[in-house]
């Protein structure tokens, strides 16, 4: 587990997240987007905005969703945004048909065009995997400046998370607050 990703336990700010997200992503008028909604800022609504300050969260947040037409996430990494580690909270649908793998590319590797704030590895590169992961029952600690990717099963109907980044100076785990 160490530095791909740490599980954490809820507490009500998190549970309220898991609760609201996705009718305040709603009314915020989020952006559709290829892997789920974009949130730019979270200013409009109090309690987000509560919730950024009091765990030093970036002001852009996201709702990412595994469906029959985006099973699979590709390789990427989250240096776009120098966003190092991500609070990433199960909403539904998070079992044991969708799996987050970390990869490390084998050789020279080349990133693929993607307008997203990831670097998306380019499709034609090879890589291996290192360690999987579940998102399931708890939220976890994501260190997005390794390479990962998400595969859900084909029968999944619908797998939702919300990934919250926290700010660019929290560089570790141990800088979050949480505990494991």
């Amino acid at each position: 587990m160490g530095i791909y990703y740490k599980d954490i336990d809820f507490n009500s700010d998190l549970l309220w997240l898991r609760d609201n997200i996705r009718n305040i992503f709603t009314e915020l008028d989020a952006a559709k987007v290829d892997f789920g909604y974009s949130l730019r800022s979270v200013q409009n609504n109090n309690k987000l905005v509560e919730i950024k300050e009091k765990y030093e969260l970036s002001d852009h947040c996201y709702i990412l969703i595994s469906n029959p037409e985006k099973l699979t996430h590709d390789p990427h990494h989250h240096g776009a945004e120098n966003v190092s580690i991500t609070l990433l909270t199960p909403i539904s649908g998070c079992d044991n048909r969708t799996v987050t793998s970390f990869v490390e590319p084998i050789g020279e590797y080349t990133n693929a065009t993607d307008s997203r704030t990831s670097t998306v590895l380019h499709p034609n590169c090879e890589y291996k995997v290192i360690e999987h992961f579940i998102l399931k029952d708890n939220p976890v600690l994501l260190n997005n400046s390794q390479w990962h990717m998400i595969e859900s099963e084909e029968d999944v109907e619908e797998r939702v998370s919300f990934a919250w980044p926290f700010a660019n100076h929290i560089e570790n785990f141990d800088e979050t607050g949480f505990t494991w």
